[in-house]
């Protein structure tokens, strides 16, 4: 799903600028990731 890479570009960019919130940043991130293999295993 391209949403889901546009998403994930969307997140780097988000930690890279936010370095000092990178750790806040980065759970949602990893949530996100899972419903994408999720989504790209059932389509």
């Amino acid at each position: 799903m391209i949403l889901c890479y546009l998403l994930d570009v969307f997140f780097v960019i988000l930690s890279s600028l936010y370095s000092f919130f990178s750790s806040y940043t980065i759970f949602p991130h990893l949530l996100w990731r899972q419903c994408c293999v999720i989504n790209e295993t059932l389509i």
